[in-house]
């Protein structure tokens, strides 16, 4: 899934870009780009790669080659993440209805009370 979005007018509000970012994601509107291979690496096209199709949310990497980098999201991922989209669109056209504040939108969550069970990976890393 790749989502394009047209630029805002330039004196809209932040409001505007947001809701439009976050409804492009919460609806799932997709456009695939045809890309040309320049180099022999395998690129994610469902077109020529059948299994690509069955990438629950195919989110491509920007640079050659296109990869999939959500390639182990399944369902149960899918669900909450569509969940805290769909919450977070109703809370931004709230805000543009007047119904709802800002501060609704940066409300704590719940996350760690609705799942017991959790891992949390950091990496710590030196460079140059």
């Amino acid at each position: 899934m790749q989502i394009f979005l047209s630029s805002p007018p330039i004196n809209s509000p932040p409001l505007t870009s947001i809701i439009s970012f976050i409804y492009a994601h919460a609806t799932f509107i997709h456009t695939l780009k045809n890309k040309k291979k320049v180099m022999p690496l395998p690129v994610w096209n469902p077109k020529s790669n059948p299994r690509d199709w069955t990438h629950l949310m195919p989110i491509l990497t920007p640079a050659y080659p296109s990869m999939n980098s959500s390639y182990n999201v399944g369902q149960p991922q899918l669900r909450r993440i569509m969940d805290e989209l769909n919450e977070a669109c109703r809370i931004l056209q709230g805000i543009s209805r007047g119904e709802c504040t800002w501060a609704n939108l940066f409300q704590g969550s719940d996350f760690f009370k609705q799942h017991c069970h959790y891992l949390q990976v950091c990496v710590l890393a030196c460079g140059k």
